[in-house]
């Protein structure tokens, strides 16, 4: 009876440490999956971000096309705006072939709902393009609709603070986000500053979005 009690101890001193071990090993190998999952997350986004970027600067230097375009009743920059569009086109397939494989769009709600009003307001690109090189659309209207889907892509960029699971990258992405956000400011006050010089009038509408572009992007 005491060599069974004393071989039991001996089996608990013996399991004991191993439990131990087991129990942090597998803790160890959750920590490990989780965080390359996080890595992953963060890379795919990176990449998605990056897609969205290209298309970006694409169509924002076709919203400035169109502008001179439309302002000169098509006499100016059609061959350029219809090359732009091209190469626009040619970002916007490669962007949409990848949201088609990105898994994290189904698994974040608030990025899911970004993605659906995105694709909602982009799909109608083609019918404005028409309207604009038809002449049949006018300044403000195409502004509008530019204006709606680059803010709705910039709206991406917010998130990329969420999947920067570092802090020399969460630095880097809010960098990256602050000058996203600059380049867009600056737009806007260069098409404000052009109306002014042409019309030679400021009206207190223009003076005040002027004082708070500069505010913003002194803030970015």
């Amino acid at each position: 009876m005491n060599n069974l009690k004393l071989k039991n101890k001996i089996i608990l001193i013996l399991a004991l440490p191993l439990f131990i071990i087991l129990i942090l090993s597998t803790s160890s190998i959750f920590d490990k999956i989780e965080k390359e999952l996080k890595i992953s997350k963060s890379s795919d986004f990176i990449e998605f971000t990056t897609k969205v970027s290209s298309f970006l600067k694409d169509i924002q230097s076709e919203r400035e096309l169109s502008i001179l375009y439309l302002d000169s009743y098509g006499r100016d920059k059609k061959s350029e705006l219809e090359t732009k569009i091209a190469k626009s086109d040619e970002s916007l397939k490669n962007l949409n072939e990848f949201i088609n494989k990105f898994k994290l769009a189904n698994e974040d709600k608030n990025l899911s709902d970004k993605m659906e009003k995105y694709k909602s307001s982009i799909e109608s690109i083609s019918q404005m393009r028409k309207d604009i090189l038809d002449l049949t659309t006018n300044t403000n209207d195409m502004l509008n609709f530019y204006d709606t889907n680059i803010n709705n892509m910039i709206s991406f960029f917010d998130d990329l603070l969420v999947y920067s699971n570092s802090k020399e990258l969460s630095k880097s992405s809010q960098a990256y986000v602050s000058l996203i956000n600059i380049i867009e400011k600056s737009y806007k006050e260069k098409n404000i500053v052009k109306g002014i010089l042409e019309h030679n009038y400021i009206s207190n509408s223009d003076y005040n979005n002027f004082l708070t572009l500069i505010s913003s992007q002194n803030s970015y």
